[in-house]
């Protein structure tokens, strides 16, 4: 993925299968022919001198790389990738939350898909010492010690927390993801 944009103005479905955009030569680098089946988005913010695989390469804030990112972390998990999937029971409307389970293996999805910060409060006491590693965080680890468990969740955020070893360190108070933290916007 990265980000190519459509050509609204090609009939029917035409318009998101115009040519793959690899680099900013002639036709995107799709062919070297003079002229292409459907044409290359050559115009606006979608252009394909701007929106390229090459370019998307070198950026590390580009789709490319967050898709790849998003792909790895699904990797090391097979409840991820396998398990079946438990709604988890949230107040909040802007809240998604669900468990993929596979075996023993489990890990907690959660999404706040509204625009304000979130406080969830999460009743895991049977996951006391046990390790929540956050497969999309920098600084993944937070440790089940108090019930209600309150994780604070940025607006547009995701953590798949994937349940780990018990651990006898002790943490305080509510967990913060990585990078999100209180009075943060």
């Amino acid at each position: 993925e990265i980000g190519m944009g459509d050509n609204i103005w090609l009939p029917d479905r035409y318009g998101v299968r115009t040519p793959m955009q690899w680099d900013d030569s002639p036709n995107a680098g799709f062919s070297t022919a003079e002229k292409t089946y459907l044409p290359v988005i050559d115009q606006g913010p979608y252009s394909y001198h701007q929106v390229n695989v090459a370019a998307a390469e070198r950026d590390p804030e580009s789709y490319l790389w967050a898709s790849r990112f998003l792909l790895q972390a699904r990797k090391q998990s097979a409840a991820l990738r396998q398990g079946k999937m438990a709604w988890a029971e949230v107040e909040q409307k802007s809240i998604l939350a669900y468990w993929r389970i596979l075996g023993e293996e489990r890990v907690l999805c959660l999404f706040n898909l509204g625009e304000e910060r979130q406080s969830l409060s999460l009743d895991l006491r049977e996951l006391a010492g046990r390790a929540l590693v956050d497969l999309l965080a920098e600084t993944p680890q937070l440790v089940v010690n108090e019930w209600p468990l309150v994780v604070n969740l940025a607006p547009y955020s995701a953590h798949w927390l994937q349940i780990g070893q018990r651990i006898s360190a002790k943490g305080d108070g509510p967990y913060q993801p990585a990078g999100h933290r209180s009075g943060s916007s």
